[in-house]
């Protein structure tokens, strides 16, 4: 019993000095993704699972100190943490997957706008094309009715021509 005692304080003492690396480990990487946003933002995720081992160990070992040493109490513990690392690790992949998923969106919302403005680019530059293109028919429309001598109606011809070109 003196043993296992001796050897979970071992386990206590590594596991908490191995919590204490974990921590300030984060609290550099936090540091430094503020400073800098380069550092990739699943580094602080990654070393979550790793706290979390830590500390599920540290408090199999209160429940093995204060209860006796049980193996099939140390596999539990050993299952719970390879549960929660499976977990952990869909947790990561579905941010992951949402992460992407709403770039996705974004990259289409932003497509699709630069769509709308080119369309709409097109259209003004389609139109002085087209007004030009009319403007040369009724040209040719007004001097064939001037050749006739149908000046009334050569008249009415360029003033919807005015019109036109005044929207």
């Amino acid at each position: 019993m003196i043993g296992a005692i001796a050897g979970a304080s071992a386990f206590a003492i590594v596991s908490g000095f191995i919590a204490l690396a974990a921590a300030l480990a984060l609290a550099a990487v936090v540091a430094v993704r503020q400073r800098r946003r380069a550092v990739s933002q699943y580094w602080a995720f990654g070393l979550f699972p790793l706290l979390q081992v830590v500390l599920l160990f540290l408090c199999c070992w209160v429940v093995v100190r204060y209860c006796g040493a049980d193996w099939n109490l140390s596999w539990a513990c050993v299952a719970l943490a390879v549960l929660c690392l499976a977990v952990d690790g869909l947790v990561l992949v579905a941010i992951i997957s949402t992460r992407h998923a709403d770039r996705a969106r974004a990259l289409r919302s932003q497509l699709d706008a630069y769509l709308a403005e080119y369309q709409e680019t097109v259209e003004k530059m389609e139109r002085p094309a087209r007004l030009r293109h009319d403007l040369r028919n009724q040209v040719q429309i007004v001097k064939a009715l001037a050749a006739r001598g149908e000046f009334e109606l050569a008249q009415h011809h360029i003033a919807a021509m005015l019109k036109e070109l005044e929207k």
